[in-house]
Formats: C-alpha cells, sequence, structure tokens
C-alpha cells in the first residue's frame, strides 16, 4: 500500500527562528502520519511522520500512545512532532488530541 494514501493528516504549526529574528515565521501546514510495521526484525508497529521537519521522526506507537495519554491527562494540549534548534531546525506541533485519537483508531485496526 502506497504510504502516502494511507497517511492521516492533521494540522501542524511549523515555527522557525533565526538568531537575530531575521527571515523568521510561523505558518500552519499538513503534517501526515502513517501506523506502519517496524521495518527491522522487531514486529512492533510505529508511527511515522512522513513530512516531519528532519524526515527521521518516528516512534514505537503503543509506547507513543501511553505518554500521550499521560500528557492528556496533565493538560497538555500540543505535541512536539520536532523540537527545532535555533537556526537549524524548525519547532514542529500538532494538537495532542488529535494525534491520540488517529493513533488509538489506527491500533485499534491493526
Amino acid at each position: 500500500m502506497n504510504r502516502e494514501k494511507s497517511a492521516v493528516k492533521l494540522d501542524g504549526e511549523e515555527r522557525y527562528n533565526y538568531r537575530d529574528g531575521s527571515n523568521s515565521y510561523v505558518r500552519t501546514r499538513p503534517v501526515s502520519f502513517v501506523v506502519e510495521p517496524r521495518s527491522h526484525t522487531n514486529p512492533a508497529l510505529v508511527l511515522r511522520c512522513l513530512n516531519g521537519i528532519t524526515g527521521h521522526e518516528n516512534w514505537y506507537a503503543a509506547d507513543l500512545l501511553e505518554v500521550i495519554c499521560g500528557q492528556w491527562a496533565a493538560g497538555r494540549t500540543r505535541f512536539s512532532v520536532c523540537g527545532g534548534t535555533n537556526g537549524r531546525y524548525a519547532f514542529l506541533t500538532v494538537d495532542l488530541g488529535d494525534l491520540r485519537d488517529m493513533l488509538r483508531d489506527a491500533l485499534v485496526q491493526a
């Protein structure tokens, strides 16, 4: 199955800050996620962000859901897909509740 066709898109907020403030921005953009088997010998499912900042954003799905539920209970509202670094990578977040719901649905279907 084509990853992009099976991906779920969530609204993301991307922020980039140069140290001197030039060319800094904030923009909203779709962020695509897919839950799929890990490509190595471990049969665990992983959540992959297909269009993250670095291209390497992925997590063990069941472990992440447990963490997200804990953050949700703690009153957090955003999930950091990429934490960003000043002058190198942007900071990318999605709504924590939307990601939780998407991940729950994907794990039930798996």
